[in-house]
């Protein structure tokens, strides 16, 4: 891992928080309270109904905001306190899985921590159902290892999935039954369907070795919201390129 320790500490065009880093300076360094943090500051554009939150089509665009530096500057537009004071639904960036990966990851590598994005299909959102997913990952020093966790799932998400596995370390794709650890979801039943199905490519956050990266099409906007231009730029499609750094296989 110490190899390609620099990689992963290195933010690409999507988790790079540009001139909005010092928002960043400050927050938690442990994971649980991070994602808590990030769980404040962002809702799910698909459970807003379960907050109270009617999304108007203006507010639901903000999901096409694609960089760090552009869901920032809409963070601060929303409510320029500081990111880790509370806030209420209505003020938070609604945003998607994606969203979630995206800004956690730009969050660690920013304290100096090696994390990567992934994306597969979670299993775990409704029976029989493989959904297009993203979940999280970084390196745990001192057990020399990836750990895979879904910054999405809050206390709420977890109670109404009944999940049978702790969301801050899941059991790696493609194991059957994993042992529920400890966590908010801890005490479920055990799970007879994987947590997910096998993690393709990130096309770029990060991913494994073997994936490739063309699987997906990052998009630029003009302008971000609160910065110049129009608050919507329309996104411009650009060529498949990764997310984060250029490289035709990853390191492990």
């Amino acid at each position: 891992m110490n190899s390609s320790r620099s990689f992963y500490t290195t933010p690409g065009p999507l988790t790079d928080p540009g001139e909005y880093a010092p928002l960043l300076d400050g927050l938690p360094t442990a994971l649980p309270e991070l994602v808590r943090l990030l769980q404040v500051l962002a809702v799910h554009i698909f459970w807003a109904g379960r907050y109270g939150l009617e999304l108007s089509e203006e507010r639901r665009k903000e999901v096409s905001l694609r960089s760090l530096r552009c869901k920032l500057a809409r963070i601060r537009e929303l409510d320029p306190t500081p990111l880790n004071q509370p806030r209420p639904a209505g003020l938070r960036l609604v945003s998607n899985c994606r969203d979630f990966a995206t800004v956690i990851t730009g969050m660690l590598i920013h304290q100096g921590a090696p994390a990567r994005a992934r994306c597969g299909f979670g299993v775990y959102f409704m029976p029989n159902h493989y959904e297009d997913h993203w979940v999280g990952e970084y390196w745990n020093e001192d057990q020399a290892r990836w750990v895979m966790f879904d910054p999405q799932l809050d206390e709420m998400m977890c109670e109404t999935l009944k999940l049978p596995f702790d969301p801050l370390d899941m059991p790696a794709p493609g194991s059957s039954s994993p042992e529920a650890r400890p966590g908010c979801c801890a005490g479920a039943p055990a799970a007879t369907p994987t947590s997910l199905a096998s993690l393709t490519c990130t096309a770029g956050i990060s991913s494994s070795a073997t994936c490739s990266v063309t699987c997906w099409r990052s998009t630029r906007s003009r302008s971000c919201p609160g910065t110049t231009g129009p608050g919507w730029a329309r996104p411009l499609p650009v060529s498949p390129r990764p997310i984060g750094r250029t490289a035709t296989t990853w390191p492990s």
